[in-house]
C-alpha cells in the first residue's frame, strides 16, 4: 500500500486540518493566548514563543513527507524547460531556433515546424501557466520568513540560546557603511567582518516575553526587539535555502496523472493533467536554478557577524559565517543569471521588502506578522537598454560564488520527489540528504535533515493553495525598504500586522481587540 501525501492536492481537506490543529493548540493551557497578544502590542516578536504554538502538533507522524502517489491515486513527475536551444523538435535543423513561449518545452527553426507540431504538442502546452519572478519572488521571500518561525517541536531543536538568558552586553543591529574614503578594490577584499559579542547572563523566562527584563540596558522595547528580529534571522540559512529550493522543484514543476486502475482498459482509463507552471523573467523562461554556495563580501556596507557568549563557560555561539552562505541563483534560457538572497540581514544587511499582498488570499494559519518587510535581495540581470529597473538599483554587498547545485536539473532529486512505496519513500529521504551533504561539503546532520523537511511540510500546502489558485496573477512588483520597522507608533504597528489575521484593513476590530487585550497600552 503506498503512502500518502494529502497536503499536495486536497488543499481544502489540508487547510482544515490544520485549522484544527491550531484550534487544539490554542485550548493547550500551556499555549499562552493572551501572552502571544500582549507579546505583539508590546512589539516583542520572540520566535521561540511563536515555535512554542506548534508544540501541540508536532509529532512524529506529520514529518513523514510522501512523494509519487497522492491518496487519490494520482501519479506525479516532474517537468522541467529546456536547458538550452539546441536544435529543432520536428526536423532537427540547428538554425534560427526559437523557444516555445508558453512551455519552454519544445523548440522549433520555423513557424512551419511549429505548426507541424501543434496537433500533437497543444494539450501539454495549453496545460503551462507562466509565472513572472519579477512578481513572484517576494513569495519566495515570504517562504523564508514564515518559516524561521516554525521549528520542529522536538527537544533536539534549541531555541536560541540569547532567548533563554538575559542580556548583559549588547548591540542594536543595524547597517554599518563602509566609508567613503576606502577604494573599491580594499572594499572587496580588505575589509574584514565586523565582529560583535553579546554577553549573556543568568537564567531568562523567554516565555513571559519581557523585552526589557530580557535586556535591560536597552532604552525602550524597540531596541530590544531589534536584537530579538536580528537573531530570529540569523539561523539556518542552509536549511531555508535548500527546503525552499525543493518546495519550488517539488511543486511549481510537478505534473499529477490519475494512476490507471490495474483493471481499467486504457481505452476507458482518462487521463487529465493538472496545470503545469513554470517560471519566466520577464517573458523569459528560466532554464535553471539552485542553490549558490560562497563568500558574502563587503560593498558599500560593512559585513557584520554576531557571538553569544556566557562568561560561566568557554562557548561561543556563532550562528552565521560569511565565509559559508547561500542563495538562490535563476538561468533563463539565454543564459541571463538573477540572484534571490533573503539570508543576509544576520549580516547587517537589512534591505526588506513588502510581502503582504502574497498573503491576502491564503488561509490564515499560513498569515505570519511582520510580512510587510521581509528580507530579500533580487537582482536581476541588466536589461538590455542598459536601464536598472531592479527595485534595489546597487547591493549593499557583494556575493562570491563558490558552488553551485542544480536543483531544477537535479534528475536525482527529481526520482527523490515522485518516488512512491514504503521502501522507495526510505530511498527518496537518503537522495535528498545525499543532496543536503553535497551542498552544505559535509554529511549533513539528522536535526539538519529534519529540520529541512518540518518546512517543507508546510511549505507545500502554502504554495499549492497559491497555484491552484493563481494568486500571483494579483501580484504587484514589491515595494522596497531600506532600514527596520521601529514599531515605535500606531502606523509602524499597522505595517506590522499588514496581511496577517491581526490586520485591521482585513478584519475590522482586530486593532481594537488588541488595545482592549493590552489595557490600552496602543
Amino acid at each position: 500500500m503506498s503512502s500518502t501525501k494529502p497536503w499536495s492536492q486536497d488543499q481544502l481537506k489540508a487547510r482544515s486540518f490544520v485549522k484544527q490543529i491550531m484550534s487544539e493548540a490554542e485550548k493547550n493551557p500551556d499555549f499562552d493566548v493572551v501572552g502571544l497578544w500582549e507579546h505583539v502590542v508590546k512589539y516583542s516578536a520572540d520566535p521561540d514563543a511563536y515555535e512554542a504554538s506548534h508544540e501541540t502538533f508536532g509529532s512524529k507522524e506529520r514529518l513523514r513527507i510522501t512523494d509519487g502517489d497522492t491518496e487519490g491515486g494520482e501519479r506525479k513527475s516532474i517537468v522541467v524547460p529546456l536547458q538550452t536551444l539546441d536544435k529543432c523538435s520536428v526536423c532537427g535543423k540547428k538554425d534560427r531556433l526559437m523557444l516555445c513561449k508558453s512551455c519552454a518545452l519544445a523548440i522549433y527553426c520555423s513557424k512551419e515546424c511549429q505548426k507541424n507540431a501543434w496537433k500533437n504538442h497543444k494539450k501539454r502546452c495549453s496545460q503551462t501557466l507562466q509565472i513572472n519572478l519579477k512578481t513572484f519572488h517576494p513569495f519566495i521571500a515570504y517562504l523564508f520568513d514564515y518559516f524561521r518561525g516554525i521549528l520542529p517541536p522536538t527537544a533536539k531543536h534549541a531555541p536560541h540560546p540569547a532567548t533563554v538568558h538575559k542580556i548583559v552586553k549588547g548591540t542594536i543591529p543595524a547597517p554599518r557603511k563602509v566609508p567613503s574614503s576606502t577604494k573599491a578594490s580594499q572594499r572587496r577584499t580588505q575589509i574584514e567582518p565586523l565582529k560583535h559579542t553579546i554577553v549573556l547572563g543568568e537564567k531568562h523566562d523567554y516565555a513571559k516575553l519581557a523585552l526589557r527584563g530580557w535586556w535591560s540596558a536597552a532604552k525602550n522595547d524597540a531596541e530590544a526587539l531589534k536584537l530579538y528580529n536580528h537573531m530570529r534571522k540569523e539561523r539556518y540559512s542552509f536549511e531555508l535555502t535548500s527546503a525552499v529550493c525543493l518546495i519550488l522543484l517539488g511543486e511549481v514543476y510537478a505534473s499529477y496523472t490519475p494512476a490507471k486502475s490495474a483493471t481499467a482498459s486504457s481505452s476507458t482509463s482518462k487521463i487529465e493533467k493538472r496545470p503545469c507552471y513554470r517560471f519566466e523573467h520577464g517573458h523569459v523562461p528560466i532554464s535553471d536554478f539552485g542553490i549558490c554556495t560562497g563568500r558574502i563580501q563587503s560593498k558599500s556596507n560593512r559585513v557584520q557577524t554576531y557571538t553569544y557568549h556566557h562568561p560561566s563557560t568557554s562557548i561561543h555561539h556563532a550562528f552565521h559565517d560569511p565565509k559559508h552562505h547561500f542563495w538562490i541563483y535563476f538561468r533563463t534560457i539565454k543564459g541571463e543569471e538573477i540572484t534571490l538572497d533573503c539570508c543576509a540581514y544576520g549580516f547587517g544587511m537589512e534591505n526588506t521588502i513588502d510581502a503582504s499582498p502574497c498573503l491576502m488570499r491564503l488561509g490564515e494559519e499560513y498569515r505570519s506578522m511582520g510580512s510587510s518587510r521581509v528580507p530579500a535581495y533580487f537582482c536581476p540581470p541588466p536589461p538590455a537598454s542598459g536601464r536598472d529597473d531592479s527595485h534595489i538599483s546597487r547591493q549593499a554587498y557583494e556575493l562570491v560564488e563558490e558552488h553551485r547545485f542544480s536543483v531544477m536539473q537535479n534528475s536525482k532529486l527529481h526520482e527523490a520527489l515522485t518516488n512512491t512505496g514504503p521502501i522507495s519513500i526510505e530511498g527518496s529521504r537518503q537522495l535528498i540528504k545525499n543532496f543536503l551533504s553535497s551542498v552544505a561539503g559535509r554529511e549533513v546532520s539528522d536535526v539538519e535533515d529534519e529540520r529541512v523537511r518540518w518546512y517543507r511540510l508546510w511549505g507545500e500546502p502554502m504554495i499549492n493553495q497559491v497555484l491552484s489558485e493563481q494568486h500571483w496573477l494579483e501580484w504587484d512588483r514589491p515595494a522596497a525598504h531600506k532600514g527596520y520597522n521601529s514599531l515605535r507608533t500606531d502606523g509602524d504597528l499597522r505595517e506590522y500586522l499588514k496581511g496577517s489575521r491581526f490586520d485591521p484593513a482585513l478584519f475590522p476590530g482586530s486593532f481594537e481587540q488588541l488595545k482592549e487585550m493590552s489595557g490600552g497600552q496602543v
